[in-house]
Parts: structure tokens; C-alpha cells; sequence
């Protein structure tokens, strides 16, 4: 028996697979080789979210998750773990039950806050009724599916395993442990009065198996998850986060590589930055935070009145959430705006990650519609891609590739990768050498290529500094991985290339802006403060004459803001508000006449002097990119919940000619 995804994305799991089973019935369809062209997917977003937590969406993907939910697309929350912690519910207050005490008990409270926190978010009414029923997984386990009544294509997938109970101390029962190996096999934890009606224990191999079938039975467009590779400590090899969301972002990284190889549809993820956030400057604005906070106390039980004595809620959350990730949504990776390439016959080039592989779309010169994509040889690749000019004309693109994934396998690690031209993959390795870990640590990478013709491709290492190697014109051969110095960088860098034909980077950290200088021989000097304030990185960099201009974000408000940084030490740069724009995420401009931001409904805004913002209809993911392309004419680019691409021609000045 086969299903096909148009039926899967227009009902719902429950009504489309009925109660007892899930996933099996579609049969996989093997993947080519080379360069696939890709059918166009279908009309309807499907978004997946994996979550190690019920709340970790909450904290840590809101406000991206409320405004999915306000939107058409469909939306499928899987959570791993029951979230039972150490059993004992926390007092909300007066007229709230007294705390109820037991794992199955407090699991099953946490169950009725996230339940409620949804409704809420998708209609309005935190009391909206959900129907729930028992799926048979693909890994062989059963899991608990529920589905909101007044909202079919919104489901809460509970896989209802033991949480390790502990953020970063050694657990053999634990995702970590089911990773590591530790453990043959890990327990559930299911929540009092589940319909699922009895415990049982699944192996890493079965967890991958129903990750996977899951992801192949809601047919995703886009797929949010936690961190895999979290920061660790400078000199240490302790983490930044919570072991499950390390973890559980590692199961859900090898079921979207296993769902890839053998389904043609394709996708883009996202992941989430966790605990880090919280040390970092805000990035919402006062409206997105009050919102944000406001779903946490309903997710808390604040105003409930659900009947259940088990709780209607995790009532610490609902009288104190954390309260330093509340004005946070951060992305690991942080994805950059130059994925968009001028060709030199004015034609266009678009690069994106789908389903870990490059996908290059083609737009000729005078042309409307664009071709692709394309799907190029080569998998494992992290979302956040840089496009530059090769010395020789040519496009090349730089990021990296995650390799080795695979439950007890110690060679786990990432590298910087480059495609010239849109040549084959060309690995330039890692900073740190043999240490896998410290690969774990890099950032998508700055690059930058000087008047002589240098390539220089930087990247956040291990111990928050910067790494650099540079290719050599007059060898043609990359250099060795150089140490530039530099510490706290919070942020991935950035690069532009001044008048004098030298690269400056830039990076922020925690409280301020630090540059590097290319001298004469290529080298860099140690960094400099740059004289900026704390930023909500990344930043956007550009020439402006002997310097750059930098675009950025105010801390704790989401406003836009420039500084043209000239590069001389103790010269504080002025900074400018611009008006509107306010989100999360970096800028996207061409040539200092349009900037292009995704704005806080999680849709693309455009601005071209002195005209009015303009705003796209459709929900984008990751952020939007802009190219000067004929004179007086720039394109705006971005991609769709639904894996589609799609752009906006300006004549800067005026209106939009084309969409």
C-alpha cells in the first residue's frame, strides 16, 4: 500500500493512517546519482519539528513555531522524551493543585501545558480539544499522536523515553548513552493515562528507523531541530547545553540523512540555538517577547482549568519561566544572506542546503522564472552557505559538512567545505587537527578574496576565536589552518574587502565588535575593537570605501542599524537607526540601496529608499539575499516553508517590477 503525499499533507496522521499504524505502508524510492532534478513539491508547507522536551519549542524555536501556526502549512512536533525530570511538579499558586509528585504523573502535566500552549497558538483557545491515538513507529515501538480537532494538520508525536534527568553528568539510560552506546537499549517513560498501554525499549537503531519513517509519513518541507554540536568550554569538554538536546538533535540529523537517501522530495532544516542563548544579547523585540512569555505561562498552566489532578501543566514554568531565554530565538549555524551570485552576463545564481545536499537554481539575464533546482553530488551538507567570486570569474561556494553520524561512532565531525565553479565538494578540514570535537565548534565560514587575488576563508573555532587558511593565486594550493586570535566570539564572522584591495573580518561577541585587518603579505594582525556596542550577530558586511559598512541588529528591540567602520583604531564609528524591519536575523542589501529582512511574522520585508517597506505573502525560512543586477535593478531572493524558491525584482527607488 502507498499514500501519497498530497493525501498525507491534506489530513493528518490519525486520518490518514487510522490508529494502529504509521509510516510502513509507504514504500521508500531509492535516491539517483549525480545531478538530480528535483519535481516541485507540493502546494502545502510541512513543517516537522524534533524536540528532546516538551517546551524546548517553546524556549528555545518560538516565535518561528507561532508564526507557523499562524499560517496554512502543516505542522507535525515529534518529542522524544517525556521531560519527567525529577517527578515533581512545581507550585503554580494560589488555586492551583498542590504539586502532584511521580514521573508518569509530571510527564503527564507537562503533556496538558504543551497541548494547551499550541491550542492557544493555533486558535486562539488554550481549551481546544485534541484526540489522541496509538501509532505503531517504523522502529517497531508505539508512540502517542495527537491530533487538534479544529486544526487537523497539527499533531503531537510522543515517543515518551526517559529523559536523562540530568543537563551534562553521565547517564547510560539517555539518548547520550543510546548514542554513545552506553546503553544497549533506552526505557520509556510513559505519561499516566497514555493511550499507549505499556513501557517498552527501543535501541538506537529502532529510534533512527521511527525518526525516519515519521519524516517520510508527514512528507517535511522544512525540519527544525535542536543543536547537535552545542559549545562547549574553552580548554574544556564540557558543554553549553542540556545532553538530550545534544543528542536528540543527533538522532533527528541521521533519520533526515537516512529520510534523504531514499525519498526524492526534497527539504531545508533549521536548527536552534539552547542554553547559550540566554548568555547572548536578546534578539526580540518587547512585542515578540511578551508573546513568547505569555504561550510559556499557558505551557505553564497559568489560567487553566483542565480537571486533570495531575496538573494542567509545568507549573514552574508557569510561575517563573527561564527567563534569560525568553527574548531569544538564535540560530546555531547563523545562515548568512550571500547564497545569491550575479553572473556576468547579468543572469542570476540561488544556492541553498535541501535535504543536505547543494541546490543551485539558474535565472538568465531578462528572464522572470528561475531553473532548479538542482540537486549536486554530495551529502551531509550543514544549512548556511557563502557564495563569492572565484579570482578566475567563476562562482564558488563555501560551507561545511557534517560527516561520520552514526550512533557509537567516534568519528563524528565537521569540515570547511568549497565547490568552485560548482565543481566537486573540496574538503579544506578543520582547524584543531585530529580533535573531533573541536570540529564539532566551526562556524559557516567568512570568506573573502583580496586584490591579489587571495582567497581567505575564516571560521569560529573550539576556543571562540578565529582560524583562517588562504588559497594562493601563484600556487593554486590552499595554506595550512592559521590561529588569528580573538576570544568570546559569540557569533559567526563575517568578511568584505575594503578600497585598498585588503579583507577586513569581523566578528561579534558578547559586548562588542572585533576586526581583523589583511596586511600587504595577506596575513592579519590581531583583532582590534571595533568600536561598536554589543550586536545581534550575524553581522552583514560590505565595502564603503577605506572600510566596511556593517549592518546589524539593536539588542532587546530587533531594529536595524548601520555603521561604516573605517578600520582605525580609536575612532568610534557612528551607528544609524533604520527605520522598520524589525525581526530577527541579518540584513540582506544591495549596493547600500535595498535591504531585504525577515521580519518578526516570519515573512520578507523590503526596503528601497525612499519607498515604503514591502512585504511577501509567503512564510520564509532561513534568511532572504539581494543582488545588484542591471543598473538600478536588484533581486531579492528567499525560500519558502515549502522548499520553494522565490524572488522579487526592484528597481531601487521605486516599486517592485516583478514578483
Amino acid at each position: 500500500m502507498s499514500l501519497s503525499r498530497r493525501a498525507l499533507l491534506g489530513g493528518g496522521l490519525a486520518s490518514v493512517l487510522g490508529a494502529a499504524t504509521l509510516i510502513e505502508a509507504l514504500r521508500p524510492i531509492p535516491g539517483g546519482d549525480g545531478h538530480d532534478a528535483l519535481p516541485d513539491p507540493a502546494d502545502t508547507a510541512s513543517v516537522v519539528q524534533v524536540i528532546a522536551h516538551p517546551d524546548d519549542d517553546l524556549y528555545f524555536m518560538n516565535p518561528d513555531l507561532s508564526c507557523t501556526l499562524g499560517g496554512a502549512a502543516a505542522l507535525t512536533t515529534v518529542i522524544l522524551t517525556s521531560g519527567e525530570s525529577n517527578g515533581v511538579n512545581g507550585n503554580g499558586g494560589p488555586g492551583r493543585p498542590s504539586p502532584s509528585e511521580g514521573h508518569e504523573r509530571f510527564a503527564r502535566a507537562r503533556q496538558n501545558g504543551l497541548r494547551a500552549a499550541y491550542a492557544h497558538m493555533a486558535t486562539g483557545d488554550h481549551n481546544s480539544r485534541w484526540n489522541s491515538v496509538v501509532l505503531s513507529t517504523a522502529g517497531g515501538f508505539p508512540a502517542q499522536c495527537d491530533t487538534l480537532l479544529a486544526r487537523p494538520s497539527l499533531r503531537l508525536i510522543w515517543l515518551q523515553l526517559r529523559e536523562a534527568r540530568k543537563v551534562s553528568d553521565e547517564v547510560p539510560q539517555s539518548l547520550r548513552g543510546l548514542w554513545r552506546g552506553q546503553a544497549g537499549t533506552l526505557e520509556s517513560l510513559r505519561a499516566r493515562g497514555s493511550v499507549v498501554g505499556e513501557d517498552f525499549t527501543v535501541t538506537g537503531d529502532q529510534l533512527t528507523a521511527a525518526l525516519t519513517g515519521l519524516l517520510r509519513a508527514s512528507a517535511p518541507t522544512h525540519v527544525r531541530f535542536q543543536d547537535p554540536t552545542p559549545d562547549r568550554l574553552p580548554g574544556k569538554k564540557k558543554y553549553t547545553d542540556h545532553q538530550d538536546h545534544m543528542y536528540g538533535a543527533r538522532f533527528a540529523q541521521l533519520a533526515l540523512e537516512r529520510y534523504a537517501a531514499q525519498d526524492p522530495a526534497h527539504f531545508s532544516v533549521q536548527s536552534y540555538l539552547g542554553y547559550r542563548g540566554g548568555a547572548l544579547p536578546p534578539t526580540l523585540s518587547p512585542a515578540a517577547v511578551e508573546a513568547k512569555a505569555r504561550t510559556l505561562h499557558i505551557y505553564g498552566g497559568t489560567g487553566a482549568t483542565c480537571g486533570d489532578p495531575d496538573g494542567c501543566g509545568d507549573y514552574k514554568t508557569g510561575a517563573t519561566p527561564v527567563l534569560r531565554w525568553v527574548p531569544v530565538m538564535r540560530d546555531p549555524r547563523e545562515m548568512g544572506t550571500d547564497w545569491l551570485h550575479r553572473l556576468d552576463d547579468d543572469g542570476v545564481l540561488a544556492c541553498a542546503v535541501l535535504s543536505g545536499r547543494l541546490a543551485v537554481w539558474r535565472r538568465a539575464a531578462g528572464e522572470t522564472q528561475w531553473e532548479g533546482p538542482e540537486l549536486l553530488p554530495g551529502t551531509g551538507i550543514d544549512d548556511g552557505l557563502v557564495m563569492v567570486r572565484h579570482p578566475d570569474g567563476r562562482p564558488a561556494v563555501y560551507g561545511t559538512r557534517t560527516v561520520g553520524g552514526a550512533p557509537g561512532d567516534a568519528g563524528y565531525r565537521r569540515e570547511v567545505i568549497a565547490s568552485v565553479g560548482l565543481g566537486p565538494w573540496e574538503s579544506l578540514g578543520a582547524p584543531g587537527g585530529t580533535d573531533a570535537e573541536a570540529s564539532w565548534q566551526l562556524s559557516v565560514p567568512a570568506v573573502g578574496v583580496d586584490a591579489a587575488g587571495r582567497v581567505v576563508v575564516a571560521v569560529r573555532n573550539a576556543e571562540h576565536g578565529l582560524s583562517a587558511r588562504t588559497w594562493e593565486p601563484g600556487t593554486g594550493e590552499w595554506g595550512t589552518w592559521q590561529d588569528l586570535g580573538g576570544s568570546d566570539a559569540g557569533s559567526r564572522p563575517v568578511a568584505a574587502t575594503a578600497r585598498d584591495g585588503r579583507i577586513r573580518i569581523l566578528v561579534a561577541t558578547h559586548e562588542k565588535v572585533l576586526l581583523w585587518r589583511q596586511r600587504a603579505d595577506g596575513g592579519f594582525g590581531e583583532p582590534v575593537d571595533a568600536g561598536l556596542p554589543a550586536v545581534t550577530g550575524p553581522l552583514t558586511a560590505r565595502q564603503a570605501g577605506a572600510g566596511v559598512t556593517l549592518y546589524f541588529r539593536r539588542p532587546g528591540t530587533g531594529a536595524l542599524q548601520t555603521a561604516v567602520v573605517d578600520g582605525v583604531e580609536g575612532v568610534k564609528p557612528q551607528v544609524t537607526l533604520m527605520p522598520g524591519g524589525v525581526g530577527c536575523g541579518p540584513v540582506a542589501e544591495a549596493d547600500d540601496a535595498l535591504v531585504a529582512v525577515r521580519d518578526e511574522t516570519g515573512r520578507v520585508a523590503v526596503a528601497v529608499s525612499p519607498a515604503p517597506w514591502v512585504t511577501e505573502p509567503h512564510m520564509a525560512v532561513g534568511n532572504p539575499a539581494a543582488v545588484a543586477t542591471a543598473r538600478g535593478r536588484a533581486t531579492v531572493a528567499y525560500l519558502g516553508a515549502d522548499a520553494r524558491l522565490r524572488s522579487m525584482e526592484f528597481d531601487t527607488g521605486e516599486a517592485p517590477l516583478r514578483t
